[in-house]
């Protein structure tokens, strides 16, 4: 055998394996220097994520989910509009004259109800002994007194009784993964996000997945319910003409690199912080993973951002508990050069191993 052909092994091993990154080796991605390298060629920007930087980032991430950033609702009006429906009910006190069918009947007082009657798209309903009367725009103390009003002189002092019935012009809609999904009619007391969803049988989803949206004069917001039931300020009065869709959205990111378990993990649609993330991927592989390597890819824009942190700084620790995931986020940890080393020595061990078997079968 070729004394030399150990040496020639080792020497283009060497060779393949001192690069930056060598293709020589296998990578479940790109290593530490390789990473900052090819990112500043494809002008992509990788920055040291400092505490101060995860510290804000958290804190308008917060304020984002932001229902109060809606058109302030409008106050509750009592006021009749078109399409709404009221009931009416005549009284007449005895003797009844103008209600009474004959002379047995009128000696009591009488009473006529007409029903629920939806006003028209001309602001009017129609009113037995009174014909049309103007409806929309007023409340129904002022259409009572115009009833009684035209009933004077005809009827035995008259009466009328008006109530809504139903609001049109007062509903919010709820819809989406609720169990009841419905039309509210709004009240003089106020009503919330909350209530309604309430009023509409609850969410048929997991709560923590589940995403509230209110759309108010053309403007949307949404919000986590989750933070809608933690914080008050987010449960929001409800305005006439007021969309809330309840809908489920599962939220994703993706581990990838030197982690113990590599792939798409679920998490809630408030978020996990970045050190929750790599514990549940149950954290980075110990012999292979760079510490001062732990990448966060989000696609924001035009432009994908890409941070770093630092795990080998005290500093490190803290900027994972303060930096919060967001949907479709990327986590990649690089290999440490020492993993790179170990796989070089493995590939001429496996290499020069049958040399060594000759050389003692030889001898």
């Amino acid at each position: 055998m070729n004394r030399w052909l150990p040496a020639a092994v080792v020497g283009a091993a060497l060779a393949a394996g001192c690069s930056t990154q060598s293709q020589f080796l296998p990578h479940s991605g790109p290593a530490l220097g390789s990473m900052e390298a090819t990112a500043a060629s494809s002008g992509v920007a990788v920055r040291l994520l400092t505490l101060q930087e995860a510290q804000a980032l958290a804190k308008s991430q917060a304020a984002s989910p932001d229902l109060n950033k809606l058109p302030a609702p409008q106050r509750f009006d009592d006021r009749i509009a078109a399409g709404d429906k009221i009931d009416v009910t005549l009284i007449e006190a005895a003797p009844a004259m103008l209600l009474g069918g004959s002379a047995l009947e009128s000696q009591g007082s009488r009473s006529l109800s007409i029903g629920a009657q939806v006003v028209g798209p001309d602001g009017t309903i129609q009113i037995p002994f009174v014909g049309n009367i103007q409806a929309a725009g007023r409340r129904t103390t002022e259409i009572q007194a115009e009833i009684v009003k035209a009933l004077k002189g005809r009827a035995n002092q008259p009466q009328a009784v008006v109530r809504q019935v139903d609001s049109s012009s007062q509903e919010v809609a709820v819809v989406g993964e609720v169990r009841q999904p419905r039309k509210i009619v709004l009240g003089a007391k106020e009503q919330r996000v909350l209530d309604a969803i309430a009023l509409a049988g609850g969410t048929s989803a997991p709560v923590e997945k589940t995403v509230v949206s209110i759309t108010r004069q053309g403007q949307t917001a949404r919000a986590p319910l989750q933070s809608v039931l933690r914080d008050p300020a987010q449960n929001v009065i409800l305005s006439s003409g007021d969309i809330v869709a309840v809908y489920h959205k599962p939220q994703h990111f993706v581990a990838l690199g030197a982690v113990t378990t590599q792939g798409e993990v679920p998490m809630e649609a408030t978020g996990v912080t970045l050190a929750q993330a790599l514990a549940r991927v149950g954290g980075m592989q110990d012999g292979r993973a760079a510490a001062h390597g732990v990448y966060v890819a989000r696609a924001s824009g035009e432009r994908p951002l890409v941070w770093r942190v630092d795990l080998s700084r005290p500093e490190g620790l803290f900027v994972m508990r303060n930096f919060s995931m967001q949907d479709g986020d990327i986590v990649y940890v690089a290999n440490a050069n020492a993993a790179d080393l170990q796989k070089f020595l493995n590939l001429v061990g496996a290499a020069l191993a049958p040399a060594a078997t000759l050389a003692n079968i030889t001898n």
